[in-house]
């Protein structure tokens, strides 16, 4: 798939942020393919759902997204304030992960391997970038990125792959100093839990449901006040339960740990690919008594050799239920 990049954590200058209560203005250009357009309006749709954004059809609206087939994917960091605003959809674009990076950029965001803490989490191997392409990796400096005390998530759709613009192909350009999750970097079936949580924290979309609490990291959907969008793995209206997943074998479990080994064997879905959103999970809670850790040994997990197994693969999330788990 392509690279993207930005031509320009959230902004903190307030003149790029969009008036959360204003529709924000698009329109399609002529270059963009039904099927694409069909791609953008599923990733609108998906961020409306899950904040308190909300999008309008309008070409004549105040810097209205122009949506068109580029050279590349492309977008610029927030409200720009000019009559329209480029988002590029080329050729190589035109999947939900890619489309909502870009809109993300668009709604303020900037690259996850640009946030002011990011040397606590990755490591760039400038030696082996393109030098042409650098420029992508220029990390922001404190105060001018807002985190909202999300976690630096390595699964973040704002996140590059490893090997992004790398001279030699095998030797990747981003080491995340926690081996665990090196390959957990470049998931590009869509937005990750900390994407949708960055956006409802930078626009205050909790302040639409003031008496709403939610358990395990989630926070209040400000679509429903009674409902709340949970962590992966966990469900219910406030996010108490463990998830249910959409398969017979997935009833949502809570297993505990003892002395003793215990075998879980568990199949589910198809050998065939089905695309994001429709793919077949299922989850699972391992608790341990107090004062104890949970040992486990994954001793056969057939799976496709996909860029962060985001199909035919298993995650384990480790405590910190914001951020993508280990793949």
């Amino acid at each position: 798939s392509k690279l993207r990049r930005a031509k320009r954590g959230y902004m903190t200058h307030p003149v790029y942020a969009w008036d959360p209560s204003q529709p924000i203005p698009y329109f399609f250009d002529p270059s963009l393919s039904a099927s694409t357009i069909a791609v953008i309006q599923g990733a609108i749709a998906l961020i409306q759902n899950t904040t308190c954004l909300t999008f309008v059809n309008n070409q004549n609206g105040a810097s209205a997204l122009r949506f068109f087939s580029g050279d590349g994917c492309y977008a610029s960091i927030g409200r720009q304030g000019t009559t329209s605003q480029d988002v590029s959809i080329g050729i190589g674009c035109d999947n939900l992960g890619t489309v909502t990076h870009e809109m993300n950029h668009a709604i303020g965001f900037f690259h996850t391997m640009s946030r002011p803490d990011r040397n606590n989490f990755i490591y760039i191997n400038y030696a082996n970038v393109d030098g042409s392409e650098q420029y992508n990796f220029v990390q922001n400096a404190p105060g001018t990125d807002n985190s909202f005390n999300v976690t630096y998530d390595y699964g973040s759709v704002m996140e590059y792959n490893q090997y992004a613009w790398a001279t030699n192909i095998s030797i990747p350009t981003i080491v995340a100093l926690d081996q665990w999750m090196q390959n957990t970097m470049g998931q590009n079936a869509g937005p990750a839990y900390s994407d949708t949580k960055l956006i409802n924290l930078a626009y205050n979309c909790a302040a639409k449901c003031p008496a709403k609490t939610c358990s395990n990291g989630g926070f209040v959907n400000s679509r429903d006040c009674s409902q709340c969008i949970c962590p992966v793995g966990f469900g219910g209206p406030n996010c108490a339960t463990v998830a249910k997943g959409n398969a017979p074998v997935c009833d949502g479990g809570t297993l505990t740990a003892t002395t003793q080994p215990q075998t879980v064997v568990a199949s589910a879905g198809t050998n065939d690919y089905v695309p994001y959103p429709t793919a077949t999970n299922c989850y699972w809670m391992i608790n341990a008594p107090a004062g104890k850790k949970v040992v486990f040994t994954l001793t056969a997990a057939p799976s496709s050799c996909v860029q962060n197994c985001v199909w035919q693969g298993v995650q384990i999330i480790l405590g910190n239920f914001d951020t993508y788990g280990v793949t």
